[in-house]
């Protein structure tokens, strides 16, 4: 992908970052379609529980109900892709490139993390930490996120402020002609001005 943005994305306009964009709303429902996998799988389930949904995982030999923590997760990134694309139709316009991968990385990564809390521990040496392996992988990808949006909000808010610095320059530069240029038309000027 950084390859085909390098050669192609100067022509046709666009960079890296916008083909991560684009490429995260699909990535939440592939990974939908994946933990649907694993449930059917009865792979990475929870703990157990008493909740009327719980799954009795037999063909892992379980004889109790369990959290189905594929379905909790499969539904988050489920949501996640139906609000990504909300926000693609109606807010594009409003948004910068990264908002689209920040929001995966948060979102994706950030539900991972709560929903390990309620799942068994996937091999040996995790029972007695306090944050599973899964929970420290997703740590640094809930960072990049975070500062992936503050990246693409502070270049939103600087594109905006730079845009409303051009007006104010335009405005006073068309104060300064009226007062020197067009003494006999005050007021067309100000009538000018106020139209801005």
């Amino acid at each position: 992908m950084w390859w085909f943005a390098k050669h192609y994305g100067k022509k046709y306009d666009f960079d890296f970052v916008w083909i991560l964009d684009h490429l995260a709303i699909a990535v939440c429902f592939a990974a939908t379609f994946i933990r649907l996998g694993n449930l059917f799988n009865s792979e990475i389930y929870g703990d157990v529980t008493s909740l009327p949904w719980g799954f009795i995982f037999e063909l892992r030999g379980e004889t109790e109900p369990k959290h189905p923590t594929q379905l909790y997760e499969a539904l988050s990134y489920f949501l996640l892709g139906v609000f990504q694309i909300l926000m693609y139709k109606y807010r594009l316009p409003k948004l910068h490139r990264g908002f689209f991968i920040g929001t995966f990385f948060i979102g994706c990564f950030g539900s991972r993390f709560l929903i390990e809390f309620i799942k068994e521990p996937q091999v040996g040496f995790e029972e007695g930490m306090l944050l599973n392996m899964g929970q420290l992988l997703s740590i640094p990808f809930i960072l990049l996120g975070v500062g992936i949006l503050i990246y693409s909000f502070m270049v939103l808010l600087f594109s905006f402020l730079t845009h409303r610095l051009a007006g104010f320059e335009f405005y006073y530069f068309i104060t300064v002609y009226c007062r020197h240029w067009h003494k006999s038309g005050v007021k067309r000027c100000i009538n000018f001005k106020l139209h801005i």
